[in-house]
C-alpha cells in the first residue's frame, strides 16, 4: 500500500504526467459539453455555433503559428529580457484580436451571426485565444499545476451554469457562459502570475520580430492552408443545404471526439521519443518507435471504432437523440475517415522529426484546391452524402500527398 502510494506520488511529480492529466480534463470537458450543446441546441443552432467555432479554431491556429509555437521555443532564450518578450507576445496577441474582429464582421456579413450576437462573439474570440495563449505560456514555463487549475475552473463554471440553466439554451447564451468561465480562469491567472513591470525596450521588441518573422510567415501560411482544407466543405454544405446539415455532421463528430485524447497522447509521446531515436539511431530508429507506438494505439482505436460502428444506431440515438438517429450511417463513414487520419500520422511524424515542415504547406495547398473542386462537384448536388465522399477522397489524398512530397524531398 505504501509502495503504491509512493509510486503515485512519483508519477504526480513528473511534468509529463501532469500534462496528460490536463489533457484528460480538457478533452473530457470538451466532449461532455459538446454533447450537452448538441442535445440542448438542436441541429440548426448547433450547426450555426459550430461554424462560428470553426472561425475560432482558425484564430487558435493563427495564434499557434504567430505566437504559440515560437513562444514555446524562444521563451527560455530570453530569460534576461523576459519582460520585453512578454510585451512583444502581448502586441502579437492584440494583432490576433484585431484579426478576430475582422472575422466576426465577416461572420455578420454572411449572415452567420445576427447583429445582437456580434459583441458576444467578439469577446468570446478574444477570450478564446487568450485562454489558449495562457495555457501555452504555462506549458512552456513548466507551470503545469496552474495549467490544470485554469482548465478545472473553466469546466466548473461552464458545468454549474449549464446545471442552473432554467430556460432553453440560446445561441447568445452559450457564448456568455464561456465568457464567464474564461473570466473566472483569468482571475486566478491574475493572482497567480505576478509580473514585474518595467519600461519596455522598443529596440528589443523589434529584434524579437526580426528574429522570428521568417518562421511566422512560413507557419502562418501553412495553418491557413490546413484550416481551409479542413473547413471549407462545412461552409459549402451550409451554403447549399443550411446550417442544420453542418449541425448533424459536427454532432456526430462530437461522439468520435471521445477518441481525441488517444490521438493527442500519441502525438505528445511519439514526437519527443522518435526525435531522440532519430538523432541516436537515424531514420530507421525513429521509424521503429513510430511503428511500435502506433501499432499499440491501433489495438485500442480499432476495437473501439469497430464497437461504435456495429452499434452506431444505438449510440447515436442514446447520445444525441432522435433528431440524429436517422444519420447513423453517416456516423459509420465518419469513423472510417477518422481511421484515415490515423493512418496519415506516420508520415506527419517523420516529416516533423526531419524538419521538413515546408512539405505541409505544399500538401495543404493541394488539399485546399481539391476540397474546393470536390465541394462544387459533390456537395452541391449530393449534399451531406457528397460531403462524406469528399472527406473519404481527401483522406486518401492526404496519405498519398504526404508520402509523395516526403519521398521527393529525400531524392
Amino acid at each position: 500500500m505504501i509502495r503504491a502510494y509512493s509510486y503515485i506520488l512519483s508519477l504526480i511529480k513528473k511534468k509529463y504526467t501532469r500534462v496528460l492529466v490536463d489533457q484528460a480534463i480538457s478533452s473530457g470537458q470538451n466532449f461532455v459539453f459538446a454533447i450537452i450543446y448538441v442535445r440542448l441546441l438542436g441541429p440548426e443552432v448547433f450547426g450555426k455555433y459550430s461554424l462560428v467555432l470553426f472561425f475560432g479554431y482558425l484564430l487558435i491556429m493563427l495564434k499557434s503559428s504567430f505566437i504559440g509555437t515560437l513562444l514555446s521555443v524562444n521563451i527560455h532564450k530570453y530569460k534576461i529580457n523576459l519582460f520585453n518578450y512578454q510585451v512583444y507576445v502581448l502586441i502579437k496577441y492584440c494583432i490576433v484580436v484585431l484579426f478576430s474582429i475582422l472575422i466576426s464582421l465577416i461572420a455578420l456579413k454572411i449572415n452567420l451571426i445576427e447583429r445582437e450576437s456580434l459583441h458576444y462573439v467578439q469577446v468570446f474570440f478574444a477570450f478564446f485565444v487568450l485562454f489558449d495563449l495562457i495555457k501555452t505560456y504555462f506549458l512552456a514555463t513548466d507551470k503545469t499545476w496552474s495549467l490544470i487549475v485554469v482548465d478545472v475552473i473553466f469546466g466548473l463554471v461552464v458545468g454549474v451554469r449549464l446545471y442552473l440553466l432554467n430556460e432553453n439554451l440560446t445561441f447568445e447564451y452559450i457564448f456568455l457562459i464561456n465568457i464567464q468561465a474564461y473570466l473566472a480562469s483569468f482571475i486566478f491567472v491574475f493572482f497567480c502570475c505576478r509580473v514585474k513591470f518595467y519600461k519596455p525596450s522598443i529596440r528589443k521588441i523589434i529584434f524579437f520580430y526580426n528574429f522570428e518573422k521568417k518562421s511566422i510567415k512560413h507557419l502562418t501560411l501553412s495553418v491557413l492552408m490546413q484550416w481551409s482544407s479542413a473547413r471549407i466543405g462545412f461552409f459549402v454544405l451550409s451554403f447549399y443545404y443550411g446550417v442544420a446539415q453542418v449541425g448533424i455532421i459536427t454532432g456526430l463528430l462530437s461522439i468520435i471526439g471521445i477518441l481525441n485524447p488517444l490521438f493527442i497522447s500519441m502525438d505528445n509521446y511519439i514526437l519527443p521519443k522518435a526525435s531522440r531515436s532519430f538523432y541516436n539511431k537515424g531514420v530507421d530508429g525513429a521509424t521503429s518507435v513510430i511503428d511500435l507506438v502506433m501499432l499499440r494505439m491501433l489495438f485500442i482505436i480499432l476495437p473501439v471504432s469497430l464497437i461504435m460502428f456495429i452499434f452506431s444506431g444505438e449510440i447515436v440515438l442514446l447520445v444525441l437523440g432522435q433528431d440524429y438517429s436517422k444519420y447513423s450511417y453517416i456516423f459509420e463513414w465518419l469513423l472510417l475517415v477518422n481511421l484515415l487520419i490515423f493512418m496519415s500520422k506516420k508520415m506527419m511524424y517523420l516529416i516533423n522529426i526531419r524538419h521538413y515542415q515546408d512539405i505541409f504547406t505544399k500538401v495543404y495547398f493541394a488539399m485546399t484546391l481539391m476540397v474546393i473542386t470536390l465541394s462544387y462537384l459533390l456537395i452541391k448536388d449530393y449534399g451531406i452524402n457528397g460531403f462524406i465522399v469528399m472527406n473519404l477522397l481527401t483522406g486518401f489524398l492526404l496519405i498519398y500527398l504526404l508520402k509523395f512530397f516526403y519521398k521527393r524531398r529525400l531524392l
